[in-house]
């Protein structure tokens, strides 16, 4: 935590450095995303990380990953709903199956992300094979509303339900923040998620943005009672208008979160004990996007 406003510092700085360089005067300014907006119809996006989006009508937008879809297809729409007094209204819905990218996934990954996979392991007597659970439809649907044209605010609300579809759900995972909450719907049948985001252009080429997050997870059995489902979130980025059509993403996640770390405490007599505390971590986010 204490190298976080050193790595902000750098992420910026060397934002700046990279528009140097005169734009093409072909570029236009660069648009603040992730918000209610949709591009023009028949726009396409996609990125290393980020999702392929194609809007195929004015007011819809449909979203996938390439890659991802091979081993958790998934498939989400976005609807421009109109305004609402200031607001610009969005909805989206979408379906995914993460459960057979689960599957495939190597045995010591598939370990790390499911503890029973390494119970089945040490234990010969329960077989070879993986206790990865059965397969989990997620359903989900949220709002989004921006306001602002320039520089612009967007809230955002939306939840997930993992729908089983069998009888055996995969256990809950404390791995790194960002894979337990994403799994959420899978492993703990549902995530709820708030979120707000302020947009601002400081270029024609360049857009810092900040975000704050709050999600609620599902509670499974085997959770403790003072275990905490509450996990919060914030992220600071800078996008990087290169030409017309490409755009460079830089970032930082800091993520809170009760994994059931632990950590010793000194108590009277000199003593310690093992008392549990709640995970903190900074996450780089980098990618870049192209438009088409």
């Amino acid at each position: 935590m204490r190298n976080l406003p050193r790595l902000l510092t750098v992420l910026i700085a060397s934002a700046l450095l990279l528009t140097a360089a005169p734009s093409p005067t072909s570029a236009l300014p660069l648009a603040a995303r992730d918000g209610a907006d949709l591009p023009a119809k028949g726009t396409m996006r996609v990125g290393i990380f980020s999702p392929l989006t194609w809007v195929v009508l004015p007011n819809l937008e449909l979203e996938t990953h390439p890659l991802v879809t091979l081993l958790a297809p998934h498939l989400t729409a976005r609807y421009r709903k109109g305004t609402l007094g200031p607001a610009r209204l969005t909805w989206e819905g979408g379906l995914s199956l993460p459960t057979p990218g689960l599957h495939l996934a190597p045995p010591g990954l598939a370990g790390y992300i499911m503890p029973s996979c390494l119970v089945a392991a040490a234990e010969p007597e329960r077989g070879s094979a993986c206790e990865q659970g059965d397969h989990v439809l997620v359903v989900r649907g949220g709002m989004l509303a921006s306001f602002g044209e320039g520089d612009v605010t967007t809230v955002r609300l939306d939840g997930a339900y993992g729908v089983l579809l069998g009888s055996l759900r995969p256990r809950a995972d404390d791995a790194w923040a960002p894979l337990s909450v994403l799994l959420a719907p899978v492993t703990r049948g549902s995530r709820l998620h708030a979120m707000v985001r302020r947009d601002h252009g400081l270029h024609e080429r360049v857009r810092v943005a900040a975000e704050l997050h709050l999600w609620r997870l599902g509670r499974v059995d085997e959770d403790p009672d003072d275990r905490s489902t509450l996990v919060f979130g914030a992220h600071l980025g800078v996008d990087v208008g290169i030409g017309s059509s490409t755009r460079l993403q830089l970032g930082a996640l800091y993520t809170n979160i009760d994994n059931r770390a632990s950590e010793e405490e000194a108590i009277e007599g000199g003593f310690v004990k093992r008392v549990f505390v709640r995970s903190q971590n900074v996450w780089p986010t980098v990618d870049v996007v192209w438009s088409f």
